[in-house]
């Protein structure tokens, strides 16, 4: 295959993360349960953002995983061990790593409210139900994902035959098991992965289609992406609490953020800005950003509410230059810890001797 799809994958998996920052910094202004902490008024137009980046972020980012998931089992043909085992390595030590020295000690310091967390939970508390995956905030989607590769590792045989509609009634299937006898299981986001194992199957096919998607003229690509934003914007406009948000919008949101990304990667303006300074260090560092920058939005907002609080937009441009600022700073300084913590080890330990 070419390169085109390919990075219009890697390069919408950079954008998102990033993208995902921005709407913590607006959920202050929406009814989204990620937060509990609101402002004292609502912003229509801030909740309409939020709902548009929730329907297509994460599904883009579970839709490319699921792209590299099949680009993967083509080229290597890798065991279902192998493929658990190096998920877990990519997803799960993240997530107790982070968890266990970031979230949990930051979140009981100032004792912050977070769905899952229980009300002034102390650390031995907040370690127990950060383990067992009922209290994560932001870091959810590290297990969310996990599971949903699980999913798709024991059907990876009939993805390799390329057996998509066997596989889509199994995902399909799968995902209803989950929506009707797994809804309220409180462990390791096991109930919140229906949606996002249709996005993930979506990207599967996009995978599987790459020679004809290669075919389309960006002036298609344009068009595809412009209906698909329409069908999501009508729905979280008009029927949010619809079944179908979460079943038929997380997928057409995936798809729409790809054929997007599809009809400019490879132009001369988006070559320029893959070039910059800028851009590089985004794509070196997006997974940093992603995972330390909570719960600075929370805690930048606290500041900026009494002076500028009643300005939504002003406040979320402001929040969000602020949190990119600051967790650029717990970056710096957590690479740094890290290079000290290896030359150290290195010291001690030399590789011949290990």
């Amino acid at each position: 295959m070419t390169d085109k799809n390919l990075q219009t994958v890697n390069d919408i998996k950079i954008m998102s993360l990033l993208l995902i920052i921005l709407s913590h910094c607006m959920f202050f202004y929406d009814d989204n349960p990620f937060f509990v902490y609101k402002a004292d008024i609502t912003s229509p137009s801030v909740s309409f953002a939020v709902g548009v980046i929730d329907a297509v972020l994460i599904a883009a980012y579970v839709l490319c995983s699921g792209f590299l998931f099949a680009r993967s089992q083509e080229r290597h043909n890798r065991s279902i061990p192998t493929v658990l085992k190096g998920r877990a390595k990519r997803l799960l030590v993240p997530y107790y790593l982070y968890g266990a020295l970031w979230l949990v000690p930051l979140y009981t310091y100032f004792d912050i409210v977070s769905f899952g967390r229980p009300d002034h939970a102390g650390y031995l508390e907040g370690y127990k139900v950060m383990a067992l995956g009922q209290f994560s905030d932001h870091l959810w989607f590290l297990w969310m994902l996990f599971d949903v590769c699980v999913v798709f590792a024991f059907m990876k045989v009939l993805i390799n035959k390329n057996r998509l509609v066997l596989t889509g009634i199994i995902t399909l299937a799968a995902a209803l098991v989950v929506s009707l006898l797994l809804q309220d299981f409180p462990y390791f986001k096991v109930s919140q992965i229906a949606p996002y194992l249709i996005c993930f199957y979506t990207g599967i096919c996009v995978y599987k289609n790459g020679e004809k998607i290669r075919q389309l003229s960006t002036g298609i690509c344009i068009i595809i992406s412009v209906v698909l934003f329409a069908v999501v914007c009508a729905y979280v406009y008009y029927a949010p609490e619809h079944w179908a948000y979460l079943y038929v919008l997380k997928p057409v949101g995936g798809l729409f953020v790809f054929f997007l990304f599809h009809s400019f990667v490879g132009s001369s303006f988006w070559e320029r800005f893959k070039n910059t300074g800028v851009y590089k260090y985004m794509g070196d560092t997006q997974m940093d950003f992603y995972l330390l920058h909570m719960p600075v939005p929370l805690l930048v907002f606290g500041i900026l509410d009494p002076y500028i609080g009643k300005q939504p937009w002003l406040c979320v441009i402001v929040n969000f230059i602020l949190v990119m600022l600051i967790t650029a700073v717990i970056v710096y300084i957590k690479r740094k810890l890290a290079g000290l913590l290896s030359d150290a080890w290195n010291r001690f330990f030399p590789a011949g001797e290990r």
